[in-house]
């Protein structure tokens, strides 16, 4: 199993990220699937005094990456703002922007951003 961090950035005037990754935090934690995500506290800028989370943490086996990849996309048909979802694995990371795309150009292309990303880790030597 390898930690999977996700990141969502909102690109919208309103830009309510934390709302965005709530709202995915939510979605995952429906899946009975995956490992039970978690938000991870963000460190506060200089000057600040806290910060909203920013990250969703999970583990993730390889069947789980299957299913995370499948939840995100589903979660990414529900969008009506520009997002973008960073996953990052110890084998490198994946940003999917959706910006200003209709709903089936934006999971078309994160469908395709997730599966190069899965046959990389697929493709890595097994680091147990």
């Amino acid at each position: 199993m390898e930690q999977v961090k996700i990141t969502v950035t909102d690109g919208g005037d309103d830009g309510d990220a934390a709302a965005e990754l709530r709202s995915l935090l939510g979605w995952l934690l429906r899946e009975d699937d995956l490992e039970t995500p978690r938000l991870a506290p963000a460190v506060p800028a200089e000057g600040e005094m806290g910060a909203l989370a920013d990250t969703i943490l999970l583990l993730v086996s390889a069947n789980g990456m299957a299913v995370l990849r499948s939840a995100v996309k589903t979660w990414l048909r529900q969008r009506r703002a520009n997002v973008e979802v960073t996953i990052r694995t110890p084998d490198g990371e994946t940003s999917l922007k959706i910006n200003g795309l209709p709903a089936s150009g934006a999971v078309g292309l994160a469908y395709r951003s997730i599966e190069q990303a899965d046959r990389s880790a697929e493709r890595a030597p097994d680091a147990e």
